[in-house]
């Protein structure tokens, strides 16, 4: 998300909540503005209005406070206006956001019982990007080198447990769950669930390898491009399958606990921070390749920093 930077502390507090049920409906309202006799802010993560309902698209809790910070100094300069529109770059231009100033509503209509006052200025919001296309498979001629890339794997990978068919024969059609890459994206699940727990406990409670939000965010822009939004979808399935493979093994909870001694915290603290890094490394690296063919290398190497020191993804 694109925003103007501003030397400016803010004097209140944006409140991110959460969907406990996971369906994504998340929101971000201010708190502090009603010290200065102005209504706060409120915007949620998902689009309010407009075609796309951004199903597969959601602002993240950061997001939503660069957006409500930003909003709030010019709702306090008298820059912004109810009714006033606003358009916003999302993920380097990728995306966009049309953004119009609601008029005050109670705060119990948005659940934003901590703003101080009884209205809220609801910035309801659309999304405007590219369209989803068909899709046209891989490349004529690039079947043997996926063919060749996919037995490598295979060879190279410790097989710790069947992932989806993953030893079936070797097809491209656009119509298996996970697109025309089908067999490449379940020899790769494969490789990732063979990975030493060991090894992965202590890069991730380490912190060596940083959140790809960025990269995900471009392989869902690539997917819409090329007809692969449901495969990609279904990746974000298929990395749960590879997460409980990898976390339910006695491997690991040794690890973690000998992390845990090694950071001087308890397993309790460290294990939901580590679970939750793992699970986005595995998506961003099975979404990857549901679209490798067609995203630029560079983004697939971002997304395979924790996996390549242990897996030979037969890129040359």
């Amino acid at each position: 998300m694109n925003h103007d930077t501003t030397t400016r502390t803010p004097f209140w507090q944006v409140q991110a909540v959460f969907d406990p049920d996971g369906g994504g409906s998340d929101f971000a309202y201010t708190i502090g503005l009603g010290e200065r006799g102005m209504h706060e802010l409120h915007a949620w993560a998902r689009p309010t209005h407009g075609l796309d309902v951004g199903a597969d698209y959601k602002l993240s809790s950061q997001d939503l406070c660069h957006l409500l910070n930003e909003f709030a100094w010019e709702w306090l300069d008298g820059r912004l206006q109810v009714g006033d529109t606003r358009s916003v770059d999302l993920d380097d231009g990728l995306a966009r956001m049309q953004i119009s100033v609601g008029a005050p509503v109670p705060k119990r209509e948005c659940d934003a019982f901590g703003a101080q006052g009884p209205l809220v200025v609801p910035l309801r919001w659309s999304l405007h990007r590219s369209a989803i296309e068909s899709d046209p498979g891989i490349v004529a001629g690039s079947e043997c080198l996926w063919r060749e890339r996919i037995a490598t794997l295979r060879a190279t990978s410790l097989r710790v447990a069947a992932i989806g068919g993953d030893r079936a024969p070797v097809t491209f059609e656009t119509t298996q769950v996970y697109g025309p890459l089908t067999p490449w994206v379940l020899a790769v699940a494969n490789a990732l669930a063979g990975v030493p727990a060991a090894a992965l406990a202590s890069r991730l409670a380490d912190g060596e390898v940083g959140r790809p939000s960025q990269a995900q965010v471009a392989v869902q822009s690539v997917a819409r491009s090329v007809g692969r939004v449901g495969a990609v979808e279904a990746a974000h399935d298929l990395s749960h399958q590879v997460e409980r493979i990898v976390t339910r093994r006695g491997s690991w909870r040794t690890s973690l606990g000998r992390e845990a001694r090694r950071l001087g915290i308890s397993r309790r603290e460290l294990e939901p921070v580590v679970a939750y890094d793992l699970h986005l490394a595995l998506f961003a690296c099975l979404g990857a390749a549901v679209v490798e063919d067609v995203i630029e290398p560079w983004r697939i190497s971002q997304v395979r920093q924790l996996w390549t020191p242990y897996v030979d993804f037969a890129t040359g």
